[in-house]
């Protein structure tokens, strides 16, 4: 019994020995040879808990000889006690005390030898009352506060009331000035310390009646906080070739504080917020996952023992690009705002009874339902989490799980399978806006191309069948006949033919639904070429060349007068003349 009791104080505790009642008279002489050296025995005390009346344990430090020690213990209270316990080859044993009366202990190493070494300790039974260390302690760090929880053993919870934790940097030598107590038994806060450095803890119950003896626990290494985020660095989604409606995600990323983490958590859940939201760990910085085409919500976190880093975010959108999706798989009959039948091909139910739908508005978080059906090849939902609203488009997709056992998914990894994917209206509307930038280009004589942006999707208020485009002659008094071409819904271009050629045509634009026609653009003028404006411009180069040729020479002529005139011969000079007569010279 006394041996189960503390079998929780010491993993080194012997079973006692019977004691041996003794008279400290005979003791004295026996061991009279043994004395207090600083290599033999030393640090004796004895303690015990404060609900087990007269059962303590004493325990020791053995000398620094190597050899092969037994002790031998001597307890002594008041002249009722006097009892040794023979032949101890353990560090420690218990004692049976009474309840009153101080008693001093002897504990003697190798007392039949020469080199007998022996240590004391004396106290009352009051002063006897241990409590601690704890056995179990975590730390958690942020924003420079270091957050301490501490479990004690269950004989020492009733008594404990506060601790106190002392702390110094790694490498220092000096612990803190002053010692932080808990706001109770299991909880404290030690404030102002630097994120980015390593501290040693130390954790001591505060004494009381019932802990006279409160011992430190063991130094407890705190690593420094997490400050930065991970990043990111390769995201690759690819579709799985041999399975529809799955994908595999590889994630890498990268964080600065290589030394500091000891791994990742990684989170993710559906952002339709299904459960579960599923936490993993892993001690690479990857991570590879199967996942159906529905969006998710994912966050990475390095951490530590006593601390966790910012998280890195980051969606992954719902695909919607894929062809397998759509093709009629699915349809939707809507019955008002609060229910809807979602209808898929039937041959489904052969391999699976497991089903969850989502749908949603865009830009808006997704509603879901998960259900069981092994009968029909549709599913009434009603109500609805969410009245649907008139006049805005819903995207609703369905899913398959091959887990029979229950269709709420357990696990977020290669857990289901997209079905398919369509749209609907709870009520469709006519657009309420119209076609902008219309512009009009490669005009000739009888067409003109036109070209115009598309209506934004929050107007259009239902699933736009096509364009109409109205144009007519336009006239300052008076109407004309007006026209009008239907275009598909796709196309923002179209080539209006068999025009008249130098007409001013009016046109406009409007889109529309199954409910009906939208508002119509505002008015644009387009002009058709003329058809003689080529042979004009024939008859106007060949004026020109005429003109030329009838006047060109009397111009030229004149212009050379004007611009070099003519120098005078000498020949018809009369003075010449003169000279070359038969005259006489004088």
């Amino acid at each position: 019994l006394i041996l189960a009791c503390y079998s929780t104080l010491s993993s080194h505790v012997q079973a006692s020995s019977v004691p041996v009642i003794c008279k400290s008279k005979n003791i004295s002489s026996k061991y009279q040879l043994c004395g207090i050296h600083p290599d033999g025995v030393r640090d004796l005390q004895c303690f015990g808990k404060y609900d087990s009346v007269g059962i303590k344990i004493c325990e020791w430090k053995p000398g620094k000889d190597t050899s092969k020690k037994t002790y031998t213990l001597m307890i002594q209270q008041h002249r009722k006690l006097c009892r040794v316990y023979n032949n101890i080859t353990e560090i420690s044993t218990i004692i049976t005390l009474y309840k009153n009366g101080n008693i001093t202990a002897e504990v003697f190493e190798n007392s039949e030898s020469t080199n007998c070494t022996k240590a004391v300790f004396r106290g009352s039974p009051s002063s006897l009352l241990r409590c601690g260390p704890p056995y179990n302690v975590s730390f958690s760090r942020h924003s420079g506060r270091l957050a301490v929880n501490v479990n004690w053993q269950k004989e020492d919870i009733k008594a404990i009331k506060y601790y106190s934790v002392r702390y110094k940097a790694l490498g220092s030598l000096l612990w803190s000035k002053s010692h932080v107590q808990s706001q109770n038994a299991e909880k404290c806060t030690v404030e102002n310390l630097n994120s980015s450095l390593v501290y040693i803890v130390q954790i001591q119950c505060v004494t009381n009646k019932k802990c006279s003896q409160c011992a430190w626990s063991e130094a407890y290494t705190v690593p420094s906080e997490l400050t930065t985020q991970p990043v990111i660095v390769n995201l690759d989604n690819t579709d799985i070739a041999e399975t529809k409606g799955q994908r595999r995600l590889s994630l890498t990323w990268k964080f600065s504080a290589k030394e500091l983490y000891d791994g990742f958590y990684v989170t993710i859940g559906k952002a339709s917020g299904e459960s579960p939201c599923e936490r993993m760990n892993t001690t690479q910085p990857e991570i590879r996952l199967i996942l159906s085409y529905s969006a998710y919500h994912l966050n990475i976190r390095a951490f530590n023992n006593a601390s966790t880093s910012p998280a890195v975010n980051h969606t992954i959108p719902q695909r919607e690009d894929k062809p397998s999706m759509g093709a009629g798989k699915l349809n939707v009959t809507v019955h008002s705002k609060t229910s809807f039948t979602i209808f898929w091909k039937d041959d489904v139910i052969k391999n699976y009874v497991c089903y969850s739908v989502e749908w949603m508005k865009k830009g808006h978080k997704a509603m879901y339902k998960s259900f069981h059906e092994n009968e029909n090849n549709y599913r009434s939902l009603s109500p609805l989490p969410e009245p649907l609203e008139p006049y805005k488009r819903y995207s609703i997709t369905l899913h398959t799980r091959p887990n029979k056992d229950t269709c709420n998914m357990k696990h977020i990894n290669n857990s289901e399978l997209t079905y398919g994917s369509t749209q609907f209206y709870f009520i469709e509307g006519s657009p309420v806006s119209a076609p902008t930038n219309i512009r009009s280009y490669n005009v000739t004589l009888t067409s003109v191309v036109l070209q115009w942006s598309f209506i934004p999707e929050e107007d259009i208020r239902g699933f736009l069948l096509g364009y109409i485009i109205l144009y007519s002659e336009y006239q300052y008094r008076g109407t004309s006949m007006e026209r009008n071409i239907t275009v598909d819904p796709l196309l923002n271009s179209y080539e209006l033919a068999d025009l008249k050629s130098g007409t001013v045509y009016k046109v406009q634009i409007l889109g529309f639904t199954q409910a009906g026609a939208g508002v119509r653009s505002t008015a644009s003028l387009f002009t058709t070429d003329y058809q003689g404006a080529n042979l004009s411009g024939v008859v106007t180069v060949c004026a020109v060349v005429a003109l030329v040729l009838i006047f060109g020479s009397p111009i030229i002529k004149r212009a050379k007068v004007i611009l070099w005139p003519s120098i005078p011969n000498p020949g018809n000079s009369n003075a010449m003349q003169k000279i070359e007569g038969p005259n006489e010279l004088v």
